[in-house]
C-alpha cells in the first residue's frame, strides 16, 4: 500500500524566516535533516497549453509532474522524473 503524505503550508512574513527555523529545530516534533546540504536544480516539463502549470494552481490532488532533477550543478547525474500524487 502507497504511503500517503500530507501536508500543511502556512504563510509568515519573511522577516520571521530565521524565527520559524529556530522554532521548528527546538521542538520535539522529529524533524531532522536526512541529507547534507545541497543545491537541488529541476526543470518542470509540460504541455503547450499549461496544463500541469493550471492543475497546480487549480489544486488538484491527483496530477503528475515530469522533471529532469540534478544537485550540486552535477549535470552529469541528471535524471528523469515523473512524479504522481
Amino acid at each position: 500500500m502507497k504511503e500517503r503524505r500530507y501536508e500543511i503550508k502556512f504563510t509568515f512574513p519573511i522577516n520571521e524566516g530565521n524565527q520559524i527555523k529556530t522554532l521548528i529545530k527546538r521542538s520535539n516534533l522529529g524533524f531532522n535533516e536526512i541529507y547534507n546540504p545541497r543545491k537541488i536544480s529541476s526543470i518542470y516539463l509540460d504541455t503547450i497549453n499549461f496544463k500541469y502549470g493550471f492543475e497546480n494552481i487549480r489544486g488538484f490532488s491527483e496530477r503528475k509532474k515530469f522533471r529532469f532533477r540534478f544537485y550540486d550543478d552535477d549535470m552529469k547525474k541528471i535524471r528523469f522524473e515523473i512524479k504522481s500524487k
